[in-house]
């Protein structure tokens, strides 16, 4: 309403010297194509007090958001702090959105990837929210986007520990965010076969874990939906045509 109220001040301040022809209120910042001396011109609105006063609330009202990527893994530095966002349903959306941009991209890769050097490797995962942790402290501590070289992770993100759904968050935030330095492979436990053995691995069992957090119909598909993800994970990569890197 405020918005509204300075934006037709303005107007009623310079209809003597010019015809407003349209204003656009929506989700881009707005413009005012104006007709003078015959002309159709597109500017911003400046110049005067008032006008810097409407850009400060444009500017309130269209800061960019965090996408789903940067809000989990700013959630994830402090999972303690963000208790009821990760045994909710927003978490669960979250995660199933990563999976779907993944998909894509997992898609476009070959099933042996061909990776240049500098490159960190790293072994199983297994639900370590706290490896992660240490990783992102000694490797990636400025942001993934501004870490030298690629990170390669070989596979067995899921089972034993207890936050199966936490890293496979992580590491899909991150691939999303920067998919040419970001490569995970896929190990035995991301297979169906291994990751829903619940009598072997108890609450460890990733199934479990996805059961109990949501309850057993919506956990068992969203276990079905990271299943799916994992089918489109390569299985091999090369480092500089010379190292051979595989789950083993």
């Amino acid at each position: 309403a405020a918005l509204r109220s300075e934006l037709t001040r303005l107007q009623e301040g310079t209809k003597r010297k010019h015809k407003v022809v349209k204003t656009t209120l929506g989700s881009k910042m707005s413009h005012h194509v104006v007709s003078h001396q015959g002309k159709i011109s597109r500017r911003h609105m400046r110049g005067t007090a008032s006008s810097m006063a409407s850009a400060e609330i444009l500017a309130g009202l269209f800061t960019p958001r965090e996408t789903v990527p940067e809000r989990l893994l700013e959630r994830l530095d402090d999972p303690s702090s963000h208790v009821a966002y990760f045994r909710g349903k927003q978490f669960a959306l979250d995660l199933m959105s990563l999976c779907e941009q993944g998909q894509e991209l997992f898609e476009k890769e070959s099933r042996c990837l061909h990776i240049q050097s500098p490159c960190h490797v790293f072994g199983d995962i297994h639900g370590n929210l706290d490896d992660l942790h240490f990783f992102g402290e000694n490797v990636w501590s400025k942001g993934i986007r501004l870490t030298p070289g690629r990170l390669l992770f070989l596979g067995d993100y899921v089972d034993r520990g207890m936050f199966s759904l936490e890293c496979v968050a992580y590491l899909l935030a991150m691939k999303v965010l920067a998919p040419a330095k970001v490569f995970l492979l896929r190990g035995n436990h991301e297979l169906r076969d291994v990751n829903s053995w619940e009598d072997y691995y108890g609450e460890g069992s990733f199934l479990t874990q996805c059961k109990d957090r949501f309850g057993a119909e919506r956990g068992a598909y969203l276990w079905e939906v990271v299943n799916q993800l994992f089918d489109r994970l390569p299985l091999a990569a090369v480092i500089d045509h010379d190292i051979f890197c595989i789950h083993g």
